[in-house]
């Protein structure tokens, strides 16, 4: 709605935060709700230069014509499909074609819930851009983030994310 693109609008300015720099994660299920509307409202904030990703990509019911339709930069793997790898050749293949079919339409690929160094390794095989998962870092609190952060000498002004 008009009130979400005025809420993100106001909350750039006032921290001075690079627009690029927000990435806001829409599940298939909102999708599925309003889509003229949420089309509309993600067109305004990837017009503002807000990031936008496609949480849990694979389940539910994925619909190709969302990645011609929304203003996708990222798509985020689900878990499940992760946890498939190197078990099931099947799932190797549809994560790689997933991977192939992103990167065409220039759009980047998180893979969420890697926990093994397999895994890892597997999706590196593959070409994803960004993992996400308990391997490389569980869930904490922000004071916390920002400390690890610092000790990490990361800024919060590079111009990419952190490799992979």
């Amino acid at each position: 709605t008009q009130n979400l693109i005025q809420i993100v609008a106001h909350a750039l300015a006032s921290s001075r935060l690079a627009p690029h720099r927000l990435e806001i994660e829409i599940t298939e299920a909102l999708l599925l709700e309003n889509t003229n509307e949420t089309l509309a409202s993600l067109r305004q904030l990837h017009s503002l230069g807000v990031r936008i990703a496609m949480d849990d990509f694979g389940t539910g019911y994925s619909s190709l014509a969302y990645l011609w339709r929304f203003p996708f930069d990222k798509l985020k793997i689900d878990r499940a499909f992760t946890q498939g790898l190197g078990s099931d050749g099947k799932v190797d293949v549809i994560v790689h074609s997933i991977v192939t079919l992103a990167h065409s339409l220039a759009i980047r690929v998180n893979a969420e819930g890697v926990e093994t160094a397999a895994q890892r390794a597997a999706l590196r095989e593959i070409g994803c851009d960004e993992l996400q998962g308990y391997l490389l870092g569980r869930p904490m609190p922000p004071e916390q983030l920002v400390h690890r952060a610092h000790l990490a000498t990361v800024t919060f002004e590079a111009t990419e994310p952190m490799p992979v």
